[in-house]
């Protein structure tokens, strides 16, 4: 009695989706290397300090936004689980 798949076959399938999925990957990490991310022409990460002087009011910023975040995230898992 032949069954539906021989297990010859069976492995050829398995080989052939396994050397695809590692060409993919492959090609996406080639592309993901080769993106730019930041175009960074008016070096303005640089001179951030320059933009806005106030430190203590961009930390204290920060932190709302940071508390902000918190909140969303345990409204979140709360509603999840």
């Amino acid at each position: 009695m032949a069954t539906l798949l021989d297990t010859t076959w069976t492995n050829v399938i398995i080989l052939i989706c396994t050397i695809i999925g590692l060409l993919y990957g492959i090609i996406m990490t080639v592309l993901l290397k080769n993106s730019k991310v930041s175009d960074n022409k008016n070096n303005y990460y640089k001179d951030f300090s320059k933009v806005d002087p106030n430190v203590d009011q961009r930390i204290s910023l920060m932190i709302e936004v940071a508390g902000h975040v918190e909140r969303g995230a345990k409204a979140f898992l709360y509603a999840e689980y």
